[in-house]
């Protein structure tokens, strides 16, 4: 993830924060286990998160593998950006469906490394 002010530069002193970010998602259910490989972006506002999200999640369902790509917009509260608390939306953009994959999530985020890159 890379962050940056919105003014640009890369201290945030005044409280506002843009970020960009790759993330991999593992989620294993009882009999299967879903991977997705995420693309996104996050805006920070003193406690206001705002996050969007592209996620392609991948899976075995009914004894075949499924696709499912998902546009997954949260907001939520933050504390300068080290721990956010967000409610979720996961909105199917193909007919190819994952049904174990829910509607809304709620995700929690500690970030404890700053890594400027």
């Amino acid at each position: 993830m890379h962050a940056t002010d919105i003014n640009g530069d890369d201290e945030g002193t005044d409280g506002t924060m843009f970020a960009y970010k790759v993330a991999y998602v593992i989620e294993p259910f009882q009999t299967h286990i879903i991977q997705a490989p995420k693309i996104g972006a996050e805006a920070n506002l003193f406690f206001l998160t705002l996050r969007t999200s592209a996620v392609y999640y991948s899976g075995r369902q009914d004894y075949a593998i499924h696709n499912d790509f998902r546009f997954a917009p949260e907001i939520g509260l933050t504390y300068v950006g080290v721990v956010t608390i967000c409610y979720g939306w996961n909105i199917p953009l193909l007919k190819d469906r994952l049904t174990s994959i829910a509607a809304h999530f709620w995700s929690i985020n500690i970030n404890l490394v700053d890594i400027d890159l």
